[in-house]
């Protein structure tokens, strides 16, 4: 069992100061054996056809190839695309979601910050429009379709490509200056050797095991490590959280989320990052 409030409070994190030091960027998606784009390039082919069945077709080949790229992001993740894990649904009932008839898979990527809330609604019109009316689509819904599922797939093949896979909590109180780090600046390298924070915690994911590793210091010493793995509702806060490191106001709203879910007895509103090192 893994309790990060428990590590966070042993660790002494003073969540209303933190520092949120990203040092491990970029990475390589998983691909499946057909690769979204090859969908979306179904579609267009299908388009220039412009007959009834070209235009089913082409909106069904924009469906899948949004399909192939939300399990091509959990297949990166280590998330079982064919049964959703219970720490999933566990993790999605946290948040208040606008669509109530939202599918799972669709909660569970906009929980995970992996793209806007209005795409995804407007890939539900989407899917609904496929699974409950034999309709034959006009040219115009085809190219909002198949337009549609290129933004998404471009948006999240970017959220993998660059997402951390790396990073450091800790609380401005544990800044150490010794010898020459006194006139360092805020985003020297120095800060991502770990040794300047005395007390901290390392989230990092292995994309080889699909698992996240939780390495807790206080004094400079490792004090506690821990791994997990899609079975755990804390590897959707993290996912979360490395997808919300674009700047420092989706870092506070990620360290926001993650404390929510952990029951960190911190009010929100006194909750700051005060150092986004990325």
């Amino acid at each position: 069992m893994v309790d990060l409030l428990a590590i966070c409070k042993d660790c002494k994190i003073d969540f209303s100061k933190t520092v949120v030091i990203c040092n491990d960027p970029g990475g390589t998606a998983n691909y499946l054996h057909i690769r979204p784009k090859e969908f979306t390039r179904y579609a267009k082919e299908d388009f220039l056809c412009r007959d009834n069945r070209a235009l089913i077709n082409a909106i069904s080949n924009a469906k899948r190839a949004i399909d192939c790229q939300i399990d091509t992001a959990f297949n990166h993740f280590g998330i079982s695309f064919d049964t959703i894990p219970s720490a999933a649904h566990d993790y999605c009932n946290h948040f208040n979601f606008s669509n109530k008839d939202l599918p799972l898979k669709l909660r569970l990527i906009q929980s995970m910050s992996f793209t806007p809330s209005g795409l995804l609604s407007n890939i539900r019109n989407l899917r609904n429009k496929l699974e409950h009316y034999y309709e034959i689509p006009s040219e115009r819904e085809v190219q909002d379709a198949i337009e549609l599922a290129e933004l998404f797939v471009l948006s999240m093949e970017h959220k993998i490509s660059y997402i951390e896979r790396g990073l450091i909590i800790s609380s401005s109180d544990f800044h150490q200056l010794t010898g020459n780090e006194k006139d360092i600046s805020l985003r020297s390298i120095d800060y991502y050797t770990g040794k300047t924070y005395s007390n901290r915690v390392h989230i990092s994911f292995d994309e080889a095991k699909k698992i996240f590793t939780i390495k807790a210091y206080k004094n400079n010493r490792k004090h506690k490590e821990v791994s997990f793995d899609s079975s755990n509702k804390l590897h959707y806060c993290f996912i979360n959280l490395i997808n919300n490191l674009s700047d420092d106001i989706d870092t506070l709203n990620g360290i926001k989320t993650l404390l929510k879910i952990i029951n960190h007895p911190i009010p929100e509103s006194s909750i700051r990052v005060n150092s986004y090192l990325s």
